[in-house]
């Protein structure tokens, strides 16, 4: 009875290891062969497998706006910070880069430095010419448009 079960036992057992062997070998096993053992090879990878294509995106600047200055009535000769927001670039495919950048900056419609804009926020500190004269002045970042409006003040 024992020489019995260990018949069924080994029977079982080589049944089993033929299974397991054959998702390993590169052959299928049949129970009639020779059980053989060959290393596993990974498949060769084609380049093609390793990149995937990234959509082209076009990219739109997004100029920046002056949104506020400090003081809000400036003096002839004083120093003012203009801050501002937008000055990033956003893609059609929902990207965002919002590296610092500068944009030139115009108080009316004469360059008078660069604005830095980085994370959309903008910020430059400029001194006003002694010679400004006092009333209504414009700030923008782009000739002949109005982004921000400010009141100078005689001393």
């Amino acid at each position: 009875m024992l020489s019995n079960l260990l018949k069924i036992a080994v029977a079982i057992w080589t049944v089993t290891f033929m299974l397991a062997m054959q998702s390993c070998a590169t052959t299928i096993i049949q129970p009639t062969t020779m059980i053989t053992l060959s290393p596993h090879v990974a498949p060769a990878l084609d380049n093609s497998t390793l990149f995937v294509e990234t959509p082209q995106c076009a990219e739109k600047t997004i100029l920046p706006t002056v949104t506020d200055l400090q003081p809000s009535q400036a003096l002839p000769g004083s120093e003012i910070t203009i801050i501002g927001k937008g000055g990033y670039i956003q893609d059609s495919c929902g990207g965002f880069n919002e590296s610092a950048r500068t944009f030139k900056l115009y108080l009316d419609n004469e360059s008078v430095g660069d604005l830095l804009c980085y994370v959309n926020h903008c910020e430059v500190k400029i001194e006003l010419a002694d010679t400004i004269a006092s009333g209504l002045h414009y700030l923008s970042t782009q000739k002949d448009i109005c982004d921000f409006e400010f009141q100078v003040v005689p001393k």
